[in-house]
Protein backbone atom coordinates (compact mmCIF):
# COMPACT_ATOMS: atom_id res chain seq x y z
CA UNK A 1 0.00 0.00 0.00
CA UNK A 2 0.84 3.40 -0.94
CA UNK A 3 0.14 6.13 1.18
CA UNK A 4 0.19 9.96 -0.22
CA UNK A 5 0.73 12.86 1.58
CA UNK A 6 1.09 14.98 -1.04
CA UNK A 7 1.38 15.67 -4.64
CA UNK A 8 4.78 15.69 -6.32
CA UNK A 9 3.85 17.55 -9.13
CA UNK A 10 1.55 17.58 -12.33
CA UNK A 11 2.16 15.95 -16.32
CA UNK A 12 2.31 19.54 -17.56
CA UNK A 13 5.46 20.08 -15.48
CA UNK A 14 8.02 20.94 -17.32
CA UNK A 15 10.80 19.83 -14.76
CA UNK A 16 9.38 16.36 -14.60
CA UNK A 17 7.56 15.95 -18.28
CA UNK A 18 10.57 14.26 -19.49
CA UNK A 19 11.59 11.80 -16.79
CA UNK A 20 7.73 10.71 -16.65
CA UNK A 21 7.71 10.13 -20.35
CA UNK A 22 10.86 7.82 -19.94
CA UNK A 23 9.12 6.12 -16.99
CA UNK A 24 5.71 6.09 -19.34
CA UNK A 25 7.73 4.30 -22.35
CA UNK A 26 9.57 1.44 -19.75
CA UNK A 27 5.93 0.78 -18.58
CA UNK A 28 6.25 2.09 -15.15
CA UNK A 29 3.49 4.66 -15.24
CA UNK A 30 -0.09 3.27 -13.46
CA UNK A 31 -3.41 5.39 -13.03
CA UNK A 32 -5.27 6.36 -10.36
CA UNK A 33 -9.01 7.05 -11.46
CA UNK A 34 -10.95 9.17 -9.25
CA UNK A 35 -14.26 11.06 -9.50
CA UNK A 36 -14.05 13.25 -6.47
CA UNK A 37 -11.57 15.62 -6.30
CA UNK A 38 -12.33 17.33 -4.03
CA UNK A 39 -11.31 14.66 -1.18
CA UNK A 40 -8.72 14.65 0.86
CA UNK A 41 -9.02 11.41 2.50
CA UNK A 42 -9.76 8.19 0.35
CA UNK A 43 -8.13 5.05 -0.71
CA UNK A 44 -8.54 3.20 -4.12
CA UNK A 45 -6.22 0.61 -6.66
CA UNK A 46 -4.45 2.07 -9.97
CA UNK A 47 -5.19 0.41 -12.68
CA UNK A 48 -2.25 -2.28 -12.11
CA UNK A 49 -3.83 -3.27 -8.86
CA UNK A 50 -1.73 -0.64 -6.34
CA UNK A 51 -3.62 -0.08 -3.14
CA UNK A 52 -3.68 3.75 -2.63
CA UNK A 53 -4.41 5.96 -0.01
CA UNK A 54 -4.96 9.52 -0.05
CA UNK A 55 -4.17 11.32 3.05
CA UNK A 56 -3.71 15.27 2.21
CA UNK A 57 -3.96 18.62 3.78
CA UNK A 58 -6.52 20.83 3.51
CA UNK A 59 -4.27 22.93 1.33
CA UNK A 60 -3.57 20.60 -1.46
CA UNK A 61 -5.57 19.89 -4.23
CA UNK A 62 -6.20 17.37 -6.63
CA UNK A 63 -6.72 17.27 -10.18
CA UNK A 64 -6.79 15.76 -13.42
CA UNK A 65 -3.06 14.59 -14.13
CA UNK A 66 -1.62 15.11 -10.77
CA UNK A 67 1.66 12.93 -9.81
CA UNK A 68 1.06 11.10 -6.70
CA UNK A 69 3.87 9.07 -6.69
CA UNK A 70 7.55 9.53 -8.21
CA UNK A 71 10.11 6.93 -8.63
CA UNK A 72 12.84 6.14 -10.73
CA UNK A 73 11.13 3.50 -12.50
CA UNK A 74 7.43 4.02 -11.35
CA UNK A 75 4.78 6.85 -11.18
CA UNK A 76 1.38 7.37 -10.61
CA UNK A 77 -0.63 9.39 -11.70
CA UNK A 78 -4.41 10.72 -10.97
CA UNK A 79 -7.00 10.98 -13.42
CA UNK A 80 -10.36 12.23 -12.66
CA UNK A 81 -13.63 11.07 -14.07
CA UNK A 82 -16.41 12.92 -14.86
CA UNK A 83 -18.74 13.63 -11.89
CA UNK A 84 -22.33 12.59 -12.10
CA UNK A 85 -25.27 14.52 -10.93
CA UNK A 86 -28.71 14.04 -10.16
CA UNK A 87 -30.85 17.53 -9.92
CA UNK A 88 -34.06 17.86 -7.51
CA UNK A 89 -36.15 20.65 -8.03
CA UNK A 90 -38.58 20.92 -4.77
CA UNK A 91 -41.77 22.73 -5.10
CA UNK A 92 -42.52 22.91 -1.59
CA UNK A 93 -41.41 23.68 2.37
CA UNK A 94 -42.52 19.79 3.39
CA UNK A 95 -40.97 18.69 0.43
CA UNK A 96 -37.65 20.86 1.18
CA UNK A 97 -37.12 19.49 4.93
CA UNK A 98 -37.75 15.91 3.72
CA UNK A 99 -35.48 15.86 1.05
CA UNK A 100 -32.68 17.64 3.28
CA UNK A 101 -33.20 15.11 5.83
CA UNK A 102 -32.74 12.43 3.10
CA UNK A 103 -29.44 13.89 1.63
CA UNK A 104 -28.13 14.82 5.36
CA UNK A 105 -28.96 10.94 6.75
CA UNK A 106 -27.37 9.83 3.54
CA UNK A 107 -24.27 11.49 3.87
CA UNK A 108 -24.97 12.54 0.44
CA UNK A 109 -22.75 14.91 -1.29
CA UNK A 110 -24.65 18.27 -2.79
CA UNK A 111 -24.38 21.59 -4.19
CA UNK A 112 -26.84 24.39 -4.81
CA UNK A 113 -27.96 26.01 -7.78
CA UNK A 114 -30.39 28.59 -8.13
CA UNK A 115 -33.90 26.28 -7.54
CA UNK A 116 -32.22 23.28 -7.33
CA UNK A 117 -30.19 20.90 -4.96
CA UNK A 118 -27.76 18.57 -7.41
CA UNK A 119 -26.26 15.45 -6.06
CA UNK A 120 -23.03 13.90 -6.59
CA UNK A 121 -23.81 10.76 -8.09
CA UNK A 122 -21.39 7.45 -6.53
CA UNK A 123 -22.55 4.23 -7.74
CA UNK A 124 -25.72 4.12 -10.04
CA UNK A 125 -28.28 6.61 -10.36
CA UNK A 126 -30.97 4.14 -9.60
CA UNK A 127 -29.96 3.67 -5.73
CA UNK A 128 -30.26 7.71 -5.76
CA UNK A 129 -33.83 7.97 -7.26
CA UNK A 130 -35.13 5.52 -5.08
CA UNK A 131 -34.56 6.73 -1.82
CA UNK A 132 -36.07 10.25 -3.71
CA UNK A 133 -38.99 8.22 -4.52
CA UNK A 134 -39.39 7.58 -1.06
CA UNK A 135 -40.13 10.75 0.17
CA UNK A 136 -43.92 11.51 1.27
CA UNK A 137 -44.19 14.47 -0.57
CA UNK A 138 -42.97 12.66 -3.55
CA UNK A 139 -44.87 15.03 -5.84
CA UNK A 140 -43.59 18.21 -4.85
CA UNK A 141 -40.42 16.96 -6.83
CA UNK A 142 -39.07 16.80 -10.11
CA UNK A 143 -35.61 14.66 -10.00
CA UNK A 144 -33.53 15.23 -13.38
CA UNK A 145 -30.67 12.16 -14.04
CA UNK A 146 -28.51 11.76 -16.92
CA UNK A 147 -28.57 8.19 -16.48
Amino acid sequence: MIVVTEIVGSVTDEHIAERLHRIDHEGGVEVLSMADTLRRRWRGKTDRGTDVVIALNANDELEDGAILLLEPTRAIVLRTSAQRWIRVRIRDVDAAAEVGYCIGNQHWRVRFEPGEIQIAVEGTAKEYIEKLNSIRHRSALEIISDD
